[in-house]
């Protein structure tokens, strides 16, 4: 009975899901009555919007049947990254990429439209893909015990300590790099520390809970000063993934609801000073006062956006819609540079061959700014200075449609059915390993979802892959005689955990 409700605490994560999607749908037309249409969006955008929010309802109410991790996290970007930025587009009408381009309301409306069926052909991949293999689950003996918690806090160490070797002194070389992206990559780490404290709750001494999460939030605020402006959202998608990959329907408890809330409204000052650190030039001292901070006014001299226009870059920032805007409206001009061929020819160079180049083509997300700003061809990867070497985001949408137009709904319907198959491929007695291997394969599709093109992802995932197999012997060396978690013995592809939702 405690097992049972425990697992019932806190609101489910599908609902709050709901909940957000409405919100944003009625945050538009809140923002519609009292400011109108403009120049990059009318009423007729609205109701494109309508039609992506029902979309979502559509998904929902099938994930709710028959979890889904993909489904949560295609709606959870779709509301945050779409459906809001039609809100903030009436309330905070400004968007440099769409001003570069040239679009309107009309390309916008057809955007959403396109996101809309992009989202239902991908949740049909999905669906086929889960039913499918439902008849070839395996059963059997599963190890219900985790590596000790000072094995899990001496990776992210090493990697932090090695890291900071190879960035800030130069030292130990090419190999000590790729040691560090790969085998001992903190991000990874970072998720799978965050998996960890997921898994282990309270069973995990506080000591080394205390650790991890000091490690999580150190690796957090260098990231922020170091001058990234998307290190919460990395935090936040981590806690989503590890939950996400454990069975049982994920909740979240009022402490952690409370928790996300304060960051989205403190967000504006993460976001301020990630770009005032970001703007300020080499070599100068990076100091910012708590009362800029606080007021989100920097000096004068500074360029960073203060009050009066943080608001406008930041939702612009969050505004994955304008991409798709601009890579649909120029398709015609963006295709006849970086077609299928220069992909290939850009994977081969970026993915195939390390170390030197075959056709001298940087990837496409590196191209992209360019075209935008009129260029008539892609420069070569050789002749790409420091300022120059910027990435603009596709998304899986503007890439599909700007390699294969509105036949590229048929590419995401296939690329999502492949997607689904490969995070059901893995199994091992060892539970902890089988759901590491699924969060990094869910990181994986989150990145696609917010792609910044395929030969930029298969780079991701083949450092994914690598680090997965060390971790993988890691752990068999390093003995697993930590914590053990509770299961039902079901089977060791979904095993069941009490305490899998997020219920502090």
């Amino acid at each position: 009975m405690c097992a049972l409700h425990s697992r019932r605490k806190g609101y489910d994560l599908n609902t709050l899901l709901q909940v957000a999607n409405a919100s944003a749908l009625v945050a538009g037309v809140y923002a519609y009555r009292i400011a109108g249409g403009n120049d990059y969006v009318d009423v007729t955008t609205l109701y494109a919007a309508c039609v992506l929010g029902l979309s979502n309802v559509v998904m929902l109410r099938y994930e709710r049947r028959r979890k889904d991790p993909f489904i949560v996290i295609l709606v959870t970007m779709t509301v945050l990254f779409h459906v809001v930025r039609v809100a903030t587009l009436f309330a905070f009408p400004w968007s440099q990429l769409m001003d570069e381009v040239g679009t309107g309301p009309h390309e916008v409306t057809r955007a959403m439209i396109f996101i809309a069926s992009g989202n239902l052909a991908m949740f049909a991949g999905f669906a086929m893909a889960e039913r499918r293999a439902g008849a070839g689950v395996h059963h059997g003996p599963s190890s219900r015990r985790l590596p000790r918690p000072s094995r899990i806090v001496l990776m992210l160490v090493l990697s932090m300590i090695l890291g900071q070797l190879v960035s800030s002194l130069g030292i130990l070389g090419r190999v000590a790099g790729f040691v560090q992206a790969t085998l001992l990559n903190t991000y990874f780490l970072v998720l799978i520390a965050v998996l960890y404290l997921s898994m282990c709750g309270r069973r995990l001494p506080r000591i080394y809970a205390g650790m991890i999460i000091g490690l999580v939030a150190f690796v957090f605020l260098k990231t922020v000063l170091g001058g990234s402006r998307a290190a919460l959202l990395e935090v936040a998608v981590f806690g989503l993934i590890a939950v996400l990959v454990q069975d049982g329907r994920t909740r979240v408890g009022l402490k952690v609801l409370v928790v996300g809330l304060t960051l989205c409204v403190s967000s504006p000052f993460f976001y301020f000073t990630a770009t005032y650190l970001r703007e300020i030039p080499q070599g100068e001292e990076r100091s910012l006062s708590l009362d800029a901070i606080t007021s989100l006014e920097a000096t004068a001299a500074s360029s960073v956006p203060n009050r009066q226009v943080l608001f406008p870059r930041m939702f612009a920032r969050l505004g994955y819609v304008d991409h798709v805007t601009a890579i649909m409206a120029g398709r015609a001009k963006y295709k006849e540079v970086v077609g299928i061929g220069y992909l290939i020819e850009s994977t081969v160079d970026n993915v195939l061959s390390p170390g030197f180049d075959v056709f001298d083509r940087p990837k496409v997300a590196l191209v992209l700014g360019s075209l935008y700003r009129g260029a008539r061809q892609a420069p070569a990867k050789s002749a790409l200075s420091v300022d120059e070497y910027g990435s603009e985001m596709m998304t899986v949408y503007g890439e599909a449609y700007l390699f294969f137009g509105y036949a590229g709904l048929i590419f995401l319907f296939v690329s999502a059915f492949a997607a689904k198959k490969v995070y059901l491929w893995y199994r091992s007695r060892h539970v902890f390993e089988v759901y590491a291997y699924r969060s990094l394969v869910l990181w994986g599709a989150y990145r696609w979802f917010s792609s910044y093109g395929m030969d930029w992802l298969l780079v991701e995932m083949m450092t994914a892959i690598i680090f997965f197999a060390a971790f993988r012997e890691y752990c068999d060396w390093a003995g697993r005689s930590g914590p053990v978690i509770l299961t039902e013995g079901r089977n060791v592809t979904a095993v069941t955990l009490p305490h899998s939702g997020v219920t502090p």
